[in-house]
């Protein structure tokens, strides 16, 4: 295979992984707040639908930080383009913060602890705020 098709394939699983991870913060964020408002089976069904989710996500995320590297090593040789790179490298590192802080809190307030729903809503704000901005430095770094 040569190096320009394998770049366009690794391109696709990472576009691809970026918007299920996106799509998986968003649920995510609107599954936490709907939590509160329900009780009984309806909020056991929403806390395995979130954990679902997190799975989805996590997967999104391990394919994100396997294609990312092997685009930049297929293209570049391992050379960074720019110094937006380490810009989005740190907003990678707080988006990954912020998701597992939301999935940790979200399973404590499934087993009864009601209390850690609003360090969850943190975690999961924290990661589509910088997933926004991963993409802003994305398109910097990589112009």
């Amino acid at each position: 295979m040569d190096s320009y098709l394998a770049y366009q394939l690794l391109l696709w699983v990472h576009v691809t992984s970026l918007v299920v991870a996106g799509a998986d913060a968003i649920g995510l964020f609107l599954a936490i707040r709907r939590f509160e408002a329900v009780a009984g089976d309806a909020r056991h069904e929403l806390l395995l639908f979130s954990r679902r989710l997190g799975t989805l996500g996590t997967i999104a995320i391990v394919l994100l930080l396997v294609s990312g590297p092997s685009m930049l090593w297929v293209k570049y040789g391992w050379q960074v383009p720019s110094h937006w790179f380490w810009v989005k490298i740190v907003l990678i590192v707080i988006m990954m913060g912020g998701f597992g802080m939301a999935q940790a809190n979200l399973r404590r307030a499934g087993e009864g602890r009601a209390e850690k729903l609003a360090p969850a809503r943190v975690g999961i704000a924290i990661t589509l705020v910088s997933l926004v901005f991963v993409v802003l430095a994305a398109i910097l770094a990589f112009r």
